[in-house]
């Protein structure tokens, strides 16, 4: 893979690997679980949740989509 999408596989790896590495719990967006990580570099936001020790991702979501989309 070569290009756009390989840079931005390799740049949400990097976000995930900061989710893994970082204690700090970013913004809590939706009650009572769900919390989001902006991306700098793209327009896009990962959803998810911190249980148990484990991180759950739900959506790497394009905010160029309608929110209504973002919920499901």
């Amino acid at each position: 893979m070569v290009g756009l999408d390989a840079d931005f596989l390799n740049y949400l790896d990097e976000y995930f690997q900061t989710l893994i590495n970082t204690e700090a719990a970013f913004e809590l967006k939706r009650k009572p679980i769900f919390r989001e990580l902006s991306l700098k570099q793209f327009s896009f936001v990962i959803i998810y949740e911190e249980s148990r020790n484990q991180i759950i991702i739900y959506s790497v979501f394009n905010t160029f989509q309608t929110s209504n989309e973002k919920k499901k």
